[in-house]
């Protein structure tokens, strides 16, 4: 879905003020007037809005009607991690992959991407990245060779150094 700054902006203005950090242009229906804030807020605090029948993220409007496109391949990043925070200064233009490393859940990246898993009766730690191109990378360390306290530790120092790696890119 191709967002078009020029069509938000005949309905939308930017306001900080307003909690979702968009009002209304015009009179939309009874509850959606000129000067009204735009937008509903849903449980994650993402805030979106319903325009000629279509939903939109409330995010992206702002970030288009800022910057004038999204890249295809990216996506809109709160900065802050506060999903209701809007304010231009909050957001920017990401691939997936960071916005997925960056996220507040993802606290501990080592608690993702290390899995422990027997294939063919042999235990292994197996370590996972996706680098900036989206390429997903796995690299497995066998626990009879190493040990299983040593196949982890590996496993976790080759995540760790292959996500040092992305992010000075």
């Amino acid at each position: 879905l191709t967002l078009d700054p020029e069509y938000f902006k005949k309905f939308l203005e930017y306001d900080e003020s307003s909690p979702s950090c968009l009002r209304w242009k015009v009179n939309i229906s009874k509850k959606m007037r000129c000067g009204s804030p735009a937008g509903s807020q849903k449980p994650t605090g993402y805030w979106y809005l319903r325009l000629e029948g279509v939903k939109y993220h409330v995010h992206r409007i702002i970030y288009v009607m800022t910057h004038g496109s999204i890249s295809s391949t990216s996506v809109i990043n709160h900065i802050n991690n506060v999903n209701s925070d809007n304010k231009i200064c909050n957001l920017e233009e990401v691939s997936q992959a960071i916005n997925t490393r960056r996220n507040v859940r993802n606290k501990n990246p080592m608690n993702t991407g290390i899995n422990f898993y027997v294939q063919k009766g042999t235990p292994y730690w197996r370590s996972r990245y996706t680098d900036l191109t989206g390429k997903q990378w796995v690299k497995s360390f066998n626990c009879k060779i190493h040990g299983h306290e040593e196949a982890k530790r590996l496993a976790t120092d080759y995540r760790r150094d292959r996500l040092k790696e992305l992010n000075r890119e």
